[in-house]
């Protein structure tokens, strides 16, 4: 028996523009063998979830979903990589050093999910559509304490 697919183009609620929105480091998920203008690289998608509620922003929601914003990195630990950017505002310099002794492997989810940031987004067009993309990200405050919002549909 065949098993036959169609692709769909998937429509997301575009994030505002501006900031900066409190948010939540959701999620982290790895792409392997991702094409890009330098060749082929493995990436991480660090997922944010902000203080704006989808319920503001899309006509027939009316629960208290937060949105979502995605920053792609390049799945390595290299000082000048914008992944090592992230780490080392959340991370001591001390922590960092200990972990990064040896060659070992480090746990980015360890280290970075539920962490708190403010983001500043902005929108960008790109083959005829318009991206949300996160052009600052900011630790957030110590008071800051926004919850990672789980539910079974997994946005």
């Amino acid at each position: 028996m065949a098993i036959t697919l169609k692709q769909e183009a998937r429509e997301y609620a575009l994030h505002p523009e501006g900031g900066p929105y409190p948010s939540v480091l959701s999620e982290i998920r790895s792409h392997k063998d991702v094409e890009t203008a330098y060749g082929t690289k493995d990436k991480l998608q660090l997922s944010f979830q902000t203080s704006e509620k989808l319920r503001d922003h899309v006509q027939g929601i009316d629960d208290d979903r937060p949105m979502t914003v995605s920053v792609f990195v390049n799945a390595t630990l290299n000082d000048k990589g914008r992944l090592m950017g992230f780490i080392t505002q959340q991370v001591a310099t001390a922590d960092l050093d200990a972990l990064m002794l040896n060659g070992k492997d480090v746990d980015i989810e360890s280290l970075l999910l539920g962490t708190q940031w403010l983001l500043v987004v902005e929108h960008n067009e790109s083959k005829g559509r318009i991206y949300a993309n996160v052009t600052n990200a900011m630790k957030g405050p110590e008071t800051q304490k926004i919850c990672v919002w789980e539910d079974e549909a997994g946005f």
